[in-house]
């Protein structure tokens, strides 16, 4: 089964915290921090040479403790019982980093393995990623921004130890079958993405999907390179059919249509400096704001959110409704404002 797009791998930052040595870096900086300052204090205190601070400084901050050439003044024997309790706990965090980085190194591929049947073993309400190219990849980042549960399968080896590389749960396989699927917990997966290159497949493991959980609660998003494609994914279940051609050739006419438009929602469907976001609010039936007005509910919880959408259980949608309407159970509110603000918001329409 061909894959979309480009290699996935992207070399990480040495700082990246999904960078398994991360907190072996750390450590090492803190080490060498906690040596230039027992130079700096040994120098200072008691006017050492950069030599001989720096082996009394080794010396304390190991404790191996050979005899000093003098005798420390009182501030210096201070300065060394700080000193020590640095280096105890430096050389404790260095030697659980050192461990940790090592045992994933080199931990077997059977353990490695185990603790991830585990984990996608729990998952539940989670999405389901079918290719990890660029395309499988970026969703799977906005998957992390957004705190959603998610896991890869990909039948392409390479890719699928990158995915893994890149601490993402991954299962190798072909997503066209249904034990791989079955493997991804698809019975209590919330929603499916596929992304593979060919229209073929996408069609496909969209059907397997489908024939698994035919109940309409769990959605499938699929890709169609070809518009050919469309009618056929639809057919065979997909809820949503995405182009990536026609997206974008839609984004570019935008743009030179009406860029300041354009300019406008990206600002608000992406990440920007004031925080604010479009977001989708769903209310529960048992939600305390169920026959409370939009005034009323701004009013209680002292939100400055703006409502510009609603779309109700019938599939219905209003669009900039009035402060008089209704919140009914199921409706989907599009709320517009701050982090913050949206989290107020969704927090007032939580069931207690």
């Amino acid at each position: 089964m061909s894959r979309e797009g480009d290699n996935p791998n992207r070399t990480q930052s040495l700082f990246d915290e999904r960078n398994p040595r991360f907190k072996l870096y750390v450590s090492l900086i803190i080490l060498m921090l906690i040596l230039a300052t027992g130079v700096v204090g040994y120098n200072v205190i008691e006017g050492y040479s950069f030599i001989d601070a720096l082996f009394l400084t080794a010396i304390t901050v190991s404790t191996v403790g050979y005899g000093l050439k003098r005798d420390l003044s009182p501030e210096g024997q201070v300065f060394t019982i700080a000193l020590i309790f640095l280096g105890l706990a430096s050389i404790g965090f260095i030697g659980a980093s050192v461990a940790e980085s090592f045992f994933h190194r080199f931990m077997p591929t059977a353990i490695k393995g185990r603790r991830m049947e585990n984990a996608i073993k729990n998952l539940g309400d989670h999405v389901i990623i079918c290719g990890f190219g660029r395309m499988g990849r970026l969703i799977a980042e906005e998957c992390i921004k957004k705190g959603r549960k998610y896991v890869v399968v990909e039948q392409n080896s390479e890719y699928c130890d990158i995915a893994i590389k890149m601490n993402h749960l991954c299962i190798r396989g072909s997503a066209t079958e249904d034990e791989t699927l079955e493997k991804a917990n698809i019975r209590t997966a919330s929603s499916l993405v596929s992304v593979v290159h060919a229209d073929a497949d996408n069609v496909y493991i969209t059907l397997t999907a489908r024939g698994i959980r035919p109940d309409r609660a769990f959605k499938i998003i699929a890709r169609a390179a070809d518009d050919a494609a469309v009618s056929k994914l639809r057919r065979a279940g997909a809820d949503r059919i995405v182009s990536p051609y026609s997206v974008g050739a839609r984004r570019i006419a935008w743009s030179i249509l009406d860029p300041h438009l354009a300019d406008f929602f990206d600002f608000i469907l992406t990440d920007n400096e004031f925080g604010v976001k479009l977001q989708e609010v769903h209310v529960s039936v048992n939600s305390p704001a169920i026959g409370k007005s939009l005034s009323e509910l701004a009013r209680d919880i002292k939100t400055n959110v703006l409502v510009i959408g609603r779309k109700k259980m019938d599939g219905t949608q209003e669009f900039n409704p009035s402060g008089q309407m209704s919140i009914c159970g199921g409706d989907i509110l599009f709320v517009l404002g701050n982090g913050t603000q949206c989290s107020h918001f969704v927090t007032a329409l939580k069931a207690n």
